[in-house]
Formats: structure tokens, sequence, C-alpha cells
């Protein structure tokens, strides 16, 4: 990069040496736009979410449904004029939420979309342990998002949490409130 600004300042010191002053104010614009595009081309405009560790109670407090499941497969769908990708989680055990649900949608960032700093890609075949937030969007239920770090865990990784989860519910439901 100071390489780039160095050819650069001598080729201006040499145009301007040269030119009448009306060239002078023209080569200058054209050599501040050349920089300009080679800063925006090398520096990357990008910038990265930040997420906070959260406990397991507050992962608890935070989700509406709490499962162990499978991601079996995704699809597009239109939802309010919007195209969105929705997963379908097979459930095999519910720890917070209706006890009889069997299946899950979730909603996931479209690969083929606008990608933003916090998106979560998930993959068909992952399975463990999800908390899920119901999206709260106008005319819609039963949607749900996995969209923090800790909102997924692979089933490997997940025995000792599972057993912390039940315990934290298994309190809440004898004292009725999480602390």
């Amino acid at each position: 990069m100071r390489l780039v600004f160095s050819l650069l300042r001598m080729v201006n010191q040499q145009a301007v040496s040269d030119l009448p002053i009306w060239s002078n104010l023209i080569m200058k614009t054209l050599i501040g736009a050349i920089v300009l595009i080679f800063t925006l081309i090398l520096v990357p405009a990008i910038t990265n979410a930040m997420w906070v560790k959260l406990t397991d109670i507050e992962l608890v407090k935070q989700s509406d449904v709490i499962i162990t499941a499978e991601l079996i497969g995704n699809t597009q769908v239109t939802i309010n004029q919007a195209k969105t990708v929705i997963g379908i989680l097979k459930v095999e055990e519910v720890l917070k939420g209706d006890k009889n649900q069997t299946v899950i949608l979730l909603a996931i960032p479209s690969p083929e979309g606008p990608l933003k700093s916090d998106d979560i890609f998930y993959k068909t075949g992952q399975n463990g342990l999800w908390f899920l937030r119901e999206r709260k969007t106008k005319g819609e239920s039963g949607i749900y998002l996995a969209d923090h770090p800790q909102s997924f865990i692979t089933i490997e990784h997940a025995g000792g949490q599972i057993k912390r989860i039940q315990k934290i519910l298994e309190d809440k439901g004898a004292t009725g409130s999480l602390n």
C-alpha cells in the first residue's frame, strides 16, 4: 500500500511540474480518485457481529422453545411477499415448549441473499440442542430463530448442558421463576 502511494506521489509531482495550472487541478483530482479506488478495493468494508456469552439461565429465559432435534432439510417459501428459507427441525425431545411438537420451522438466512455479519448458517443433518426464539414478524406464527452462536450445540457436546437445562427448568417449576 505504501508503495502505491509513493508511486502516485512521484507521478503527481512530475505531472504537476509539466502541466498548466488548470491541468494540475484535473490531474490532482484524477490521482485522488485513483487513490480512493485503491483504498476502497484494498480495505474491506466488513463489520463483525459481537456476541455476549449467555449463562444457561439467560438462554432458558430468552428461549421460547428448547429442543433436541435434527435439521432434516430446508425450503424457500414466500411469506408476506418476502422470500424466506425455512429449515425443518425433526424434534427428538422437548425440554421447554409444547411437548407434543414433532416438527419445528426454523427461519435461516438465505445463502443467496445479501449477507449480514450476524447471519448464522446451519446444515442439513446437524443434530443437537436448539435454543429457539419465536420470530415476531407481522402476520405469522410458528416460525423460530436460532440467531445466537449459543442457539445450537451439537449433540456430542450437549450432554452436560441438557442436564443443566433440565435442572434449571425443574427448579423453575418448583419455584415459579428463574433466578
